[in-house]
């Protein structure tokens, strides 16, 4: 897969930008705060529809265009997938009612006709690394849950369309539970309806959690090894809330309780009608404790996942060099598997990933790169790469949201 184009308008700091783009490795160069990363991360914008860096997506409109009735940012984009050119394009809108409220729109347009997020989501693959994503591995659960959510959405429409049915579903059950609470004698029956759709929602959100991790820890593994240049283990490992494997813990200690059993479990053997089965039973189980803190306890809005060196969890003992590195593996492995699933590589969107590595861990991430179709890089200093491995890149520079070749 390869970006041919790119085209921006207030996008954060671009007023303007209009680029076409040559394949393989591209090198973006400048100053800290001059749109490396901004550049970035609208390519990724392109494949995800979200940002990982701003909690709204108006955030992403430049800011001094917001007084304007509408504001309107737009993402274009012209790429190559399976030997077709397709043409995307995101519009991002604010535009003040009548009373002076300002409501936010996003348009999604696949070669020109309008789409649903989740009609237009997988047509454009991207993988991208941040300093700041090392959250993934030691940051909270949830930080952990949508990246992976992020990366299977690239790959599963499907996956996505049940997360949002899933989602709305313990909404339900919550806002019945907290009902439930203050009518101490409610009949429990209420909740048949929502544990039927969590279940039935969860356990194929849970079915498919346990296939993707197990495939991403396998990649993960040899790229690590080959990264590391040491015999170190590293493995992910999937804690779900609801385990079809094992007794269910639903208290604060859940994570540590799931960590002191054996945490190499195979559970891909497990069919989706048992699991839903267990699920619902389970759910079931729960109702009183439930009813008593007004919110679903179990299933796979708690899981959790977990990253490990030599059985050492990088999240709560790893030291910065080990998480660095844990990530940098991490997210190759998911461009290993997004090649996998989809048949094509994803772009590469790299954020000053040689800062901290040794000159032998560099060579060898750039080598790696090289078996991908295409790779941004940006970074602040020339000087990190060897002059050898420039040869066949090319080179921008970047200053204010301007973009100039060599």
């Amino acid at each position: 897969m390869q970006l041919k184009s790119l085209s921006l308008k207030n996008f954060r700091l671009f007023e303007s930008l209009n680029i076409t783009i040559p394949n393989k490795v591209l090198l973006v160069t400048g100053n800290n705060a001059q749109g490396k990363t901004s550049l970035l991360e609208a390519i990724y914008y392109l494949a995800t529809f979200s940002s990982f860096h701003a909690s709204m997506d108006r955030q992403l409109i430049r800011f001094d265009t917001l007084a304007l009735n509408p504001a309107v940012a737009h993402i274009k984009a012209d790429f190559e997938t399976n030997h077709a050119t397709r043409h995307l394009e995101i519009r991002l809108i604010v535009q003040q009612d009548r009373s002076g409220t300002p409501r936010y729109t996003k348009e999604i347009l696949l070669d020109t006709a309008k789409k649903k997020g989740t009609e237009a989501l997988g047509k454009f693959n991207a993988v991208l690394f941040l300093p700041e994503m090392t959250t993934i591995i030691d940051g909270s659960p949830e930080e952990r849950r949508r990246y992976i959510n992020m990366m299977v959405a690239q790959a599963n429409t499907i996956y996505i369309n049940t997360l949002g049915q899933y989602n709305k579903a313990v909404q339900q059950r919550n806002a019945l539970l907290k009902i439930l609470q203050e009518k101490k004698n409610s009949a429990t029956s209420q909740l048949d309806i929502w544990d039927e759709k969590m279940a039935k929602l969860g356990a194929r959100l849970i079915h498919e959690r346990i296939r993707v991790i197990d495939e991403l820890s396998i990649e993960a593994q040899f790229i690590h090894h080959e990264l590391s240049h040491t015999a170190d283990s590293f493995r992910i490992a999937y804690v779900p809330s609801f385990d079809p494997a094992g007794p269910q813990q639903v208290d604060n200690n859940h994570f540590f309780n799931a960590l002191q059993n054996d945490l190499h479990v195979a559970r891909g053997h497990y069919p989706l009608n048992d699991i839903e089965k267990r699920f619902l039973a389970t759910l079931q189980s729960h109702r009183k404790s439930d009813i008593r803190k007004g919110i679903s306890s179990i299933g796979p809005h708690r899981d959790e996942i977990r990253f490990f060196t030599n059985e050492t969890d990088l999240g709560i003992y790893g030291s910065r060099g080990q998480i660095r590195t844990a990530l940098i593996s991490l997210k190759f492995a998911e461009a290993q598997w997004l090649k996998a699933r989809t048949g094509q590589y994803p772009v590469m969107l790299l954020d000053e990933v040689l800062a901290e590595l040794d000159q032998q861990r560099r060579n060898d991430l750039v080598a790696f790169l090289q078996k991908g179709d295409q790779v941004f890089l940006t970074t602040t200093d020339l000087n990190l790469f060897d002059p050898a491995s420039l040869q066949g890149s090319h080179i921008w520079r970047i200053h204010g949201g301007i973009l100039t070749e060599g």
